[in-house]
C-alpha cells in the first residue's frame, strides 16, 4: 500500500513497451495508468499533460484526470504506476513544464528513468522513425538536422542529467531512480529485482513475467524495405482489404525473419556525439553513482 504514485517517464527505446505491456500491465499487485492505455479518457489525460501548449492548459482539468485515474486509487493494495514515456520528449510540450504540471497535481511521488548509452539509442531511434508513415532524410542528415535544431531535436534530449536534475529538485532526490536499459538487456533478473524493489513488490512474479521475452524488437532489413516500398508506391493501399487475414499475417510474419537492421553513427559525427554528451554523463555520475563507465557511455 503506498500514498504516492509511480511516474515512470521514459525514456523511449529503453525496453519501455516491455516493461509497460509484460510487467506493469500483467503482474497482480500494479495498477497501470498509461500505455496500454485502459481507456480513451486516460490517453487524453496524459496528452493534456505532456502535450498541451501553456496557453491552452487546463490545470483544473488536469488535476480532476488525476484524482479520477491516479488519486482515487492511492492507499490501497495497488501500487499506481503511470507510465507515459513521453513525458521526457521535447517534441511536445517543454519538459521542465511538463515536470511541474506533474509535481502540481500529484504533489508526491516516485519517479523512475530508464536510459540508454547516447550512440545506442540514436539508430535505435531512427530505425522507429522508418517504420512511421513518412520517410525522413538519411541518418547522416537527420542526425545533422537533429545537431541543429536546438528547439526540440532529438539530441538534446539525451543529456541526462538535465532532465534527472529537474525531477530530483522538485521531487526530491531520494525519489530520482535511474536505471539503465543496459542492465536489462545484460542481466534482467537484477534489473527486474531492482525495480522491483523500487515498486514496493516482490521481484519473483516481475522476473517470471519478463523472463527472456522482448517487445518491440530491432525490425529487420526486410521489414524496413517493405515499410520503404509500401511508403512510396503504395502508400495508401491497405492489406486488410485485398488479403486474406491468415495469409497476410504471415506474410508479416516472415518479413520478421533474417537479418536485423543495422545502422552506424557516421564516423564524422561520432567524435562530436561523444564530446557532446561526455560532460552530461559525468555530471549523472556524480548525482547517482550508476556504472556507466561499465556499459560503455562516453566519459
Amino acid at each position: 500500500m503506498t500514498s504516492t504514485p509511480i511516474l515512470h517517464i521514459g525514456y523511449p527505446k529503453t525496453a519501455t513497451t516491455t516493461l509497460q505491456n509484460l510487467l506493469f500491465a500483467r503482474h497482480h499487485q500494479i495498477r497501470l495508468v498509461g500505455k496500454p492505455w485502459s481507456s480513451r479518457k486516460v490517453e487524453e489525460w496524459a496528452t493534456l499533460i505532456y502535450g498541451c501548449d501553456s496557453l491552452e492548459y487546463d490545470s483544473k482539468l488536469a488535476q480532476r484526470g488525476y484524482d479520477e485515474h491516479v488519486g482515487q486509487h492511492l492507499n490501497k493494495s495497488d501500487i499506481v504506476v503511470v507510465s507515459v514515456e513521453l513525458f521526457c520528449l521535447p517534441q511536445h510540450a517543454d519538459r521542465g513544464l511538463i515536470a511541474n504540471r506533474l509535481k502540481e497535481i500529484s504533489k508526491e511521488a516516485t519517479i523512475i528513468v530508464c536510459i540508454r548509452e547516447q550512440l545506442d539509442y540514436l539508430p535505435s531511434f531512427y530505425r522507429q522513425q522508418l517504420g512511421k508513415h513518412y520517410t525522413p532524410s538519411s541518418f547522416d542528415n537527420w542526425i545533422e538536422a537533429s545537431w541543429n535544431n536546438r528547439v526540440n531535436g532529438t539530441l538534446h534530449h539525451l543529456e541526462y542529467d538535465k532532465l534527472v536534475s529537474c525531477y530530483q529538485q522538485l521531487f526530491g532526490a531520494d525519489s530520482v531512480h535511474v536505471f539503465l536499459y543496459e542492465q536489462l538487456r545484460d542481466d534482467p533478473v537484477t534489473f527486474i529485482g531492482k525495480l522491483c524493489c523500487t515498486l514496493g513488490i516482490p521481484p519473483e512474479e516481475g522476473i517470471q513475467l519478463i523472463g527472456n521475452d522482448r517487445e518491440n524488437v530491432a525490425r529487420t532489413l526486410n521489414e524496413v524495405r517493405y515499410n520503404h516500398l509500401r511508403r512510396v508506391i503504395l502508400p495508401n493501399l491497405s492489406l486488410k482489404k485485398y488479403v486474406p487475414n491468415l495469409l497476410r499475417r504471415y506474410f508479416l510474419d516472415s518479413l520478421k525473419r533474417g537479418q536485423k537492421h543495422r545502422l552506424e553513427i557516421p564516423h564524422r559525427w561520432q567524435k562530436l556525439l561523444r564530446e557532446r554528451y561526455r560532460q552530461s554523463n559525468l555530471t549523472l555520475v556524480e548525482k547517482t553513482g550508476l556504472p556507466l563507465k561499465e556499459y560503455g557511455y562516453c566519459l
